[in-house]
């Protein structure tokens, strides 16, 4: 059975964050709109979004304890320090309502929890079968697995379309006879409904696209103000840099590619809101310890340098210091914005949400490069020595 015959479009956990659940990003727009334009039922899934919903406390709650720690390591200081945010019952109430009207505005039918009972789980585990894995972990993806599952069948459907990453869901197979469950990304299964788009809606949407680029490119200095002020980018995040990252010094807005907008399927009058998400391409100059100088460090130029001269001479040695170097990359995130339509295109853009920082595989590519180039010059230097 074809993807195109499918009959139920399904959002694990990793799809719902991918979408900025409970605040829905106008990707997930998108997919709720395709799917509902091609006569599918869009549902949610009560495990997964309530999966989300313990991500994000956790993360809230992990957050006031670094809030109160930091408050109460001043006060040790002798600072005068205070420290206030709302309450976790507060934010999960707030996190709830904000689910509601998402479900709501994506037109969403929240799906139960499997009737299974536990002791089939359990044999699914000790018998490794998918989504659980060699190590065993895999619980809480068979329970939303099968919640799909049991649900299409209580209602006699034979095909769905699956959005998640997580790349476990490709071994499973459903147990239901003739029962289909297609596994797939975000953005696949949104391209998978375009492609079955009329050719003259495809030129209707492109041209708005295009519009939208020329607006988020005139507003880039005030896209690298929020970047540089929200941007937690660490060394994982880039990790083609040639070094230690020591600290982002400047972002530079390049361009903006493979935007989405909401709503998808038409435009809106000027002096409305439309929601966009995208990739935001940026030159980034990062200040780094180059790898080739780390291993000869004794002494990071944040310590006190001065007792650590002193210390080394009673000793008969010296001290070395950390040699930095400023480095240029290309790295995109991922952003979500939205902009006003007037009649000339759109105007007023906001950014409101990113994430997902990555070094561009060109530049990565080009890094290695570099960097091979450059052992295999050391090599020759040290052989003609």
């Amino acid at each position: 059975m074809e993807t195109t015959d499918t009959q139920v479009v399904a959002l694990d956990a990793q799809a719902l964050r991918d979408g900025a659940w409970p605040n829905p990003n106008a990707k997930l727009y998108q997919l709720a709109g395709l799917a509902h334009h091609f006569n599918q039922q869009f549902w949610l899934i009560q495990g997964a979004l309530d999966e989300v919903r313990g991500q994000d406390a956790r993360e809230a709650k992990k957050a006031t304890d670094e809030l109160i720690r930091a408050r109460d390591t001043a006060r040790r200081k002798r600072l005068k320090a205070e420290a206030t945010c709302t309450d976790l019952d507060g934010m999960l109430a707030d996190w709830d309502q904000h689910s509601t009207e998402a479900c709501r505005q994506l037109i969403a039918t929240l799906i139960p929890y499997t009737p299974r009972p536990v002791e089939h789980f359990f044999d699914m585990g000790v018998r490794r079968v998918p989504p659980f894995k060699e190590k065993g972990d895999g619980f809480r993806d068979a329970i939303i697995y099968y919640s799909l599952v049991d649900e299409m069948a209580r209602l006699g459907l034979s095909s769905a379309i699956f959005v998640s990453e997580d790349r476990g869901f490709l071994k499973c197979a459903s147990p239901i006879e003739g029962q289909q469950i297609h596994v797939m990304g975000l953005d696949d299964a949104i391209e998978k409904f375009r492609a079955r788009l009329t050719e003259s809606w495809i030129k209707e949407n492109l041209a708005r696209q295009e519009m939208a680029r020329k607006a988020i490119r005139l507003a880039a200095p005030d896209i690298e103000a929020f970047i540089s002020e929200n941007l937690d980018i660490g060394q994982t995040d880039l990790p083609g840099l040639g070094g230690q990252l020591k600290k982002p010094l400047s972002y530079r807005f390049a361009d903006v590619d493979h935007l989405t907008l909401a709503p998808w399927y038409r435009d809106v009058p000027p002096g409305n809101e439309i929601q966009a998400s995208g990739l935001i391409e940026l030159d980034g100059e990062f200040e780094i310890i180059p790898f080739s100088n780390m291993g000869e460090t004794r002494v990071s130029l944040g310590e006190d340098l001065e007792v650590k001269k002193r210390f080394l001479a009673v000793l008969g040695g010296e001290l070395i210091m950390q040699t930095s170097k400023i480095v240029t990359v290309q790295f995109w995130v991922s952003a979500d914005l939205s902009l006003k339509r007037t009649a000339e295109g759109y105007a007023d853009v906001t950014v409101s949400r990113i994430s997902h920082a990555s070094l561009d595989a060109r530049a990565l590519s080009e890094m290695v490069s570099n960097a091979l180039s450059e052992l295999r010059g050391r090599k020759q230097a040290s052989e003609e020595t």
